[in-house]
């Protein structure tokens, strides 16, 4: 079984990408390709002991119903039942709650975490609800630098999941996080599409002077350059960023209104 954080950053992550599911099918589209950068055991523990955030992703946890307020809330009660006890990952809320045609391309390193989302993606059930879904078993570079197929689906959305963005480059190549040269072979592969192609972007830390100032910024001007605007920005705290862009789709008037969304909600919780 997996092991994730259990804090605000996994809250933030998966309200963030609940929200952008709804709104994308919203618009119209039917058939979605969800790429995972950085993908998670399909169920984790949450890992002992936890952070100074544990007690408002406990508050959340114990808050949970099938009559909950939001779609982030109802689906992780109904994927993980028994007191939700189990945390689920972006493929098994994105399969819960996608209502129409689903792929998924899922990159991972970790020998384990490999090992459970292969068993998953191979159950017949999530091969008939996700046909053609795969685990690609090493850093999601070499995915992305071999190019990423589109099989008919009319939305990708590429979640690009690492510790941290570390906008002062490599010095020691770090596999968890994302480095400014990367942000070329994240967008490379959907250069002049014309379907619908989303990234949401996180990082969880601040440490090595990456603040949200410099982080969102670096991030903003290289997805710009590549086409792609700013439509959804939300911060859990002084470390936490979640950042939605899109070639051409409004998922939020303005950015900042996800934001507010999402406080107004966690902290009515």
């Amino acid at each position: 079984m997996g092991v994730c954080k259990g804090n605000v950053g996994n809250i933030m992550q998966h309200w963030v990408l609940t929200e952008v599911l709804n709104r994308v099918h919203l618009q119209g589209k039917r058939w979605l390709h969800l790429v995972c950068t950085n993908s998670m055991a399909p169920a984790s523990w949450p890992e002992q002991p936890g952070g100074q955030t544990r007690p408002r992703f406990e508050k959340v946890r114990l808050s949970l119903s099938p009559f909950s307020v939001t779609t982030y809330q109802r689906a992780w009660c109904a994927i993980s039942p028994a007191g939700a006890l189990l945390y689920p990952s972006s493929a098994a809320f994105a399969a819960f709650l996608w209502p129409g045609k689903l792929r998924l391309t899922l990159c991972e390193t970790n020998p384990g975490a490999i090992g459970e989302l292969t068993m998953w993606v191979n159950a017949l059930q999530v091969q008939r609800r996700a046909p053609g879904s795969m685990v690609h078993p090493r850093d999601w570079r070499t995915l992305f630098n071999s190019g990423i197929p589109n099989l008919g689906e009319d939305v990708t959305l590429i979640e690009v999941d690492p510790y941290r963005f570390e906008h002062n480059g490599a010095v020691a190549f770090d596999p968890a996080a994302l480095f400014p040269s990367d942000l070329a072979t994240l967008t490379a592969p959907f250069a002049a599409q014309n379907r619908l192609v989303i990234f949401q972007i996180s990082s969880y830390s601040a440490n090595n002077k990456n603040p949200h100032t410099i982080t969102q910024s670096a991030i903003c001007d290289a997805l710009n350059a590549a086409g792609f605007t700013l439509t959804g920005d939300v911060r859990a705290n002084g470390d936490m960023i979640s950042l939605v862009f899109t070639n051409g789709s409004v998922l939020w008037p303005n950015a900042v209104d996800a934001n507010t969304e999402f406080h107004a909600w966690l902290n009515s919780v």
